[in-house]
């Protein structure tokens, strides 16, 4: 394995943000997951509705991919923090996504806490068979937005409730953490202008649409749908994340940066068509975002290109590569 300055050096261009790049793609997205949406809705049932939700769940599996992106923008560049607030108010205010919820992901990316117990994101899944990679797919698909709702509702009264339950409560209910062991730090918090804002508005949005559709004021449908198009986009981020890694460290023992690099997976073996439908934000390049955290999505097809140019043919960044149903099957 080369050094993280050899590897900096072939790549090195490719660590800059173009923000113009982020904007078009979340607004051309998120247009057309609204109107999707619609269709999905108001439609009658035939060809047009199964289109038009499929299309909406892969444009809102889209969107909310962009919070992978948005936790890794810096907060003292200004252009990256308008882009982190216009996602948060547009997208994860109304979905109930908020970026700060998932503040905990930079601890995956820590040397010393990546695939322990305090990582959130990580789990020893190989060779646990298929019954529990299935099972871990449906309990990503409806424990997560469960434990969302659940945490919201609850955000009122956690002043009213003494510290320790408060405190049991969020670490309970997180819930971006595969790692059931997984003990939320401070980081996981809201601490940011941003962060604060974002769950209070969330706090007020998830009352508001309990009285919508309790109230009968909107029809139950749109929110049958919306829950549909949310369980299923769910799933397949819960299919993504069994092949984001190899999860082989068993012990949840602390690994070593080339031991790390060797346990996560880039999905190049698949048309990249089809690679940016299942893994979308360049979510399937996610070895060399272990290797770059803070790559930009847009740069880093180029840049695995340019480091299968350039690396030995021993070098353990070639290991990472793997195709879909290769690397499903060697988890299971």
């Amino acid at each position: 394995m080369l050094r993280k300055g050899e590897y900096r050096a072939i790549v090195g261009d490719c660590l800059k943000r173009n923000m113009t790049i982020y904007w078009l793609d979340f607004l051309i997205t998120f247009g057309v997951l609204l109107v999707s949406a619609f269709y999905t809705v108001f439609a009658d049932f035939g060809l047009l509705k199964v289109l038009s939700f499929s299309i909406a769940v892969l444009t809102a599996y889209r969107c909310a991919s962009f919070i992978h992106e948005v936790v890794h923008l810096s907060t003292r560049d200004a252009s990256q923090k308008r882009f982190a607030w216009f996602w948060n108010m547009t997208f994860g205010v109304p979905f109930l996504s908020p970026s700060y919820l998932y503040n905990s992901h930079l601890e995956h990316h820590l040397l010393n806490k990546y695939g322990t117990v305090e990582d959130p994101e990580y789990a020893p899944l190989q060779k646990t068979g298929a019954l529990n990679c299935t099972w871990f797919v449906l309990e990503h698909a409806f424990s997560i937005p469960g434990k969302v709702v659940i945490h919201l509702l609850l955000n009122p009264f956690k002043r009213l409730m003494p510290a320790w339950l408060a405190e049991r409560l969020h670490k309970s209910l997180y819930p971006f953490a595969i790692n059931n062991d997984y003990q939320p730090s401070n980081r996981s918090k809201p601490k940011s202008a941003m962060d604060i804002w974002t769950m209070r508005l969330c706090t007020v949005m998830v009352y508001v649409y309990v009285v919508l559709f309790a109230g009968g004021i909107l029809p139950i449908k749109i929110l049958l749908t919306f829950a549909c198009i949310v369980i299923v986009a769910m799933a397949l981020n819960g299919v993504r994340t069994l092949v984001a890694h190899r999860y082989f460290n068993a012990e949840l023992e602390t690994l070593s940066a080339q031991q790390q690099l060797a346990d996560s997976v880039n999905l190049t073996g698949i048309p990249p068509f089809l690679g940016e439908l299942l893994a979308p934000v360049g979510l399937r390049f996610h070895a060399l975002h272990h290797l770059f955290p803070d790559m930009p999505y847009h740069n880093l097809a180029r840049a695995h290109d340019l480091l299968m140019a350039a690396v030995p043919e021993d070098d353990t960044y070639r290991e990472t590569n793997d195709g879909f149903f290769p690397a499903l099957k060697k988890l299971v």
